[in-house]
């Protein structure tokens, strides 16, 4: 099995986030590595505070965060994920551009 391509620490960026447009950023929690070979992170997810939290016997939980685990290919460099933003907002411009050329006569203030 080879080594992760992330470690401890690093800042990754989700590649279906990516795909929309959007660079969302996590930091690696903990990495380990499941039965098939395959390299498991976990990030922690920030979650708001209850407005009622909810009762375990006499304590009140007030959970402010989950972890979430993801494979290594769900991951990309902060440059990969630029790039599949920008395909994807070229695309989604070019898109609004032929509409505006179709629609719209860009030489009246209409």
């Amino acid at each position: 099995m080879s080594n992760p391509k992330y470690g401890t620490g690093d800042t990754v960026y989700l590649r279906e986030s990516a795909a929309i447009g959007i660079l969302e950023a996590w930091r690696i929690g903990s990495v380990s590595s499941n039965y098939p070979g395959q390299w498991l992170y976990t990030v922690e997810a920030a979650r708001s505070q209850p407005t009622s939290g909810s009762f375990v016997g006499d304590r009140k939980q007030l959970v402010t965060g989950v972890t979430v685990f993801y494979t290594e290919d769900s991951f990309v460099s902060f440059c990969e994920a630029l790039s599949i933003a920008r395909q994807t907002l070229t695309a989604r411009l070019e898109h609004i551009d032929s509409l505006l050329a179709a629609n719209c006569d860009l030489g009246t203030d209409s």
